[in-house]
């Protein structure tokens, strides 16, 4: 997955989701633990793992704030991801349970 693809689909994921899903919220620790699980899948995925590692790691206070709006099932799915398109499907999953 390139780079850019990534992040729009990062960005997607958070906006896309609404506050008070079932299951919960996230507490601050699964939001930590999904923000470094995110990082580690985006620059695993990709062709330029050392750039990408950086763009990610610039994402996580974002990525941990907006993980506070989702579901705390998406987020523990997406921790059980092993890829980005895993992530995505999470999201997807908890898009229609909406």
């Amino acid at each position: 997955m390139r780079p850019c693809h990534a992040l729009f689909l990062a960005a997607g994921f958070f906006l896309a989701a609404t506050v008070g899903a079932c299951g919960g919220k996230p507490t601050a620790e699964d939001c930590k633990k999904f923000a470094d699980h995110y990082v580690a899948l985006m620059s695993a995925d990709g062709f330029d793992a050392e750039g990408t590692r950086t763009i990610a790691d610039g994402m996580k206070p974002k990525l941990i704030a907006d993980c506070e709006k989702v579901s705390r099932a998406s987020i523990e799915c997406s921790l059980q991801a092993k890829t980005m398109d895993e992530i995505a499907k999470c999201e997807s999953d908890d898009a229609l349970s909406k």
